[in-house]
């Protein structure tokens, strides 16, 4: 059963059901006549709104329920609306605030990418003010590190991190230990060295930056990943964080629709780096939660194994991405295990594996406030090594 129909057979909270069908840039006729069912009945208003800013859809839903408001009280329309004028307003001060950077990027020809959230709402939403986003996320060549560090010194931004002194860019197996802020007034930059939010070596590293392009925001050059690699991280992210926000599944639907996404070449991405199981798994979600997102021919392209198709299903349960129900949270780390599943190299596997279980310890001690030379550092590597199978018992026994 998919989303649609869960709604439609009334499987699902009237708030969880307008989430679905409303989470959408265009719902389609039959998702507005299921709303429009929906909204004829008794909708708890206060902790709708609360659920569409808590799974990061607001802006998208207040869009369509102006298509409606001869069924939405006043009151909350006008709640809705606050939150995205709010949204849009913040956004465009963001971009704003952001715009010497990037021209001073652009000039100097940096191997940066802006990625999720900032590049989608340029990209992808009709409306700037449509996608919220916490942060501006940037992949970053490590070897263009030092030239990106000075314009960010340059422009006045603040790391909230001290991490950056001890960042080795020859050192590619802990990049993803090195993933620091940079603060200017509201504006939060995250940087990623760890390509695809990968815990492992990134083999498509040329091409990823080979392929890269810009998006305009008024006469300002954005870097921005291809619609192949954009797709695959978008893959990765909502699975890295569990699925746990609705608006990362929006992401992925409306990249897969409207994105010119050249599915062979997707395909070979995953294939090259291992990462089929984890994007195939996200397309697979959208698909169930909006039917026809995707063209027909594009799942089988992403070919997965009878062992990870078992393993992503019991991780991430498509029943319970669908009705949008508490989840448990895997580790950050978890779709790097498929990574090294599907490449098949040992020696490889219990390297990363060794990184990812013992990190080291000033990053241990800084990422969890714990002194360097204390002992509860050891009880941190205990905790790592135990944490998954927990959690997979846990999941195993239905105990959320």
């Amino acid at each position: 059963m998919n989303g649609i129909e869960m709604a439609a057979g009334g499987l699902l909270s009237k708030v969880d059901q307008l989430l679905i069908l409303l989470s959408r840039i265009d719902p389609g006729e039959r998702s507005f006549s299921l709303a429009r069912e929906t909204l004829s009945l008794h909708v708890n208003w206060d902790a709708f709104i609360r659920k569409s800013v808590q799974e990061g859809v607001a802006p998208l839903v207040y869009r369509n329920l102006r298509s409606l408001r001869g069924l939405v009280p006043g009151k909350a329309l006008d709640d809705f609306r606050s939150v995205f004028y709010r949204n849009a307003l913040r956004n465009e001060r963001l971009y704003r605030t952001a715009s010497a950077l990037f021209r001073d990027i652009h000039r100097f020809g940096l191997r940066v990418a802006v990625t999720k959230g900032a590049r989608l709402a340029l990209t992808l939403y009709p409306d700037r003010g449509l996608r919220a986003f916490a942060d501006i996320d940037l992949f970053v060549h490590p070897e263009d590190w030092p030239a990106l560090r000075k314009i960010l010194d340059e422009k006045g931004f603040e790391a909230n991190s001290a991490r950056q002194s001890r960042f080795d860019p020859g050192n590619k197996s802990l990049h993803w230990t090195f993933s620091p802020y940079y603060r200017l007034g509201d504006l939060l930059i995250e940087l990623h060295f760890a390509y695809l939010g990968l815990h492992v070596l990134f083999l498509s590293e040329d091409d990823l930056w080979a392929s890269a392009g810009t998006a305009k925001n008024g006469d300002v050059e954005i870097p921005v990943l291809s619609p192949e690699y954009e797709l695959c991280y978008l893959c990765l992210h909502a699975l890295q964080h569990s699925y746990s926000r609705l608006v990362w599944l929006t992401d992925i639907a409306e990249h897969a629709s409207r994105g010119n996404v050249d599915w062979d070449r997707a395909a070979g991405i995953c294939r090259n780096e291992g990462i089929t199981a984890g994007v195939r798994h996200g397309l697979d979600l959208v698909n169930a939660l909006w039917p026809g997102t995707l063209p027909e021919n594009v799942p089988a392209k992403f070919r997965v194994t009878p062992l990870e198709a078992g393993l992503l299903g019991l991780l991430w349960p498509a029943e319970s991405i669908l009705s949008r129900s508490e989840t448990l949270l895997f580790p950050y780390y978890t779709p790097t295990f498929f990574v090294l599943l599907a490449r098949k190299k040992p020696l490889l596997a219990v390297r990363t594996l060794l990184g990812i279980l013992f990190p080291p310890r000033a990053w241990v001690a800084e990422s969890y406030n714990i002194p360097p030379g204390s002992l509860r550092i050891l009880l941190h590597y205990a905790w790592r090594l135990y944490r998954p199978f927990q959690l997979i018992v846990r999941q195993w026994l239905g105990d959320k």
